[in-house]
């Protein structure tokens, strides 16, 4: 805006009086003395007016800085267009928070676009020559009677929506988990119809239907191998062989999920780790068409099929 050489229009739905400052305040500082043809679109009297997402004293404000004011109905859209061939869609409306320039302002976004002349003519068609003059008329007197309205409407208001809010459901702290893998992986047993309802533990830790505990564990597909490779360190064997969990999930890169029961986990590790102290290391493949657990190498390897467990939970 503050480039502006020859035109500027400006289309928000929302203005306040701290949005319209800070619209002037960059505009004075235009290094270019140029006469601007300065033009305003927002939405025509209503709720907004009451409710103070459009004050109309920002509107006359504006209008006294040489603002051509106009309104929409229905008006969404929030353009900011710049002599005629810089347009910057986005989010912004003319406020303190919009504009960026309150301690907590809002996350808008704002795109710029040079646009043709024919394009140019269709904005100013659609958001200028189909708007309307306010009705009433801006003015002092028209100003101070919302005004009036609005404290009424907030007088009536406040301590009633203080009485609605105190009945919300109490916010619940969430977390946001670095990594979800996991979470696609349970959705998709969600999806599958495998599952029914589920609630984040842990990271990798899910409750499945309200009572089965499932430890998730995820591996990508060795390119070479096509092999999925494991390795739960010894802690979380230990938790596993105490019976923390109902069951692990193995999470085969982006595709299939295997919900291999406590028991017959237990039993199938237990076999090469049940009195070790390090990681249980495995691999899962494919072996005649069905998944299998590969325990060791050569003579010492070990061979479990677990295919039956693809897409099932415990």
């Amino acid at each position: 805006m503050a480039r502006s050489q020859k035109s500027l229009i400006i289309v928000t739905p929302y203005v306040t009086m701290e949005g319209a400052q800070v619209l002037l305040q960059a505009l004075a500082e235009r290094k270019s003395k140029n006469v601007l043809l300065l033009r305003f679109v927002t939405l025509p009297q209503g709720d907004e007016y009451v409710t103070g997402f459009v004050q109309p004293e920002a509107l006359l404000c504006l209008q006294e800085a040489g603002f051509e004011i106009r309104v929409l109905e229905r008006l969404h859209a929030k353009i900011y267009f710049v002599d005629g061939e810089t347009v910057f869609l986005g989010s912004a409306n003319v406020t303190q928070t919009g504009l960026g320039a309150a301690e907590h302002s809002n996350r808008e976004i704002m795109i710029r676009h040079t646009v043709q002349a024919t394009e140019a003519r269709q904005l100013v068609d659609v958001y200028w020559d189909d708007a309307s003059l306010p009705n009433p008329a801006l003015s002092t007197e028209y100003v101070l009677q919302v005004e009036r309205l609005a404290n009424e409407y907030r007088a009536r208001t406040v301590g009633a929506l203080r009485e609605i809010k105190a009945q919300l459901p109490t916010r619940m702290e969430t977390k946001v988990w670095p990594d979800d893998r996991y979470l696609g992986a349970v959705r998709m047993l969600l999806d599958k119809r495998v599952i029914h309802s589920f609630e984040r533990a842990s990271s990798n830790e899910f409750i499945l239907n309200g009572k089965t505990t499932m430890k998730t564990f995820y591996s990508a597909q060795d390119p070479v191998t096509s092999k999925f490779s494991f390795d739960i360190v010894e802690s979380t064997g230990e938790e596993i062989r105490n019976g923390k969990y109902d069951g692990v999930l193995l999470i085969l890169g982006d595709g299939p999920v295997l919900g291999i029961p406590r028991q017959y986990f237990r039993k199938v590790l237990l076999r090469k780790y049940q009195m070790r102290e390090d990681d249980w290391q495995f691999k899962v493949t494919k072996v005649s068409e069905r998944w299998t657990i590969q325990i060791g190498r050569g003579k010492s390897q070990t061979l479990v099929d677990i295919h039956d467990f693809l897409w099932q939970v415990p």
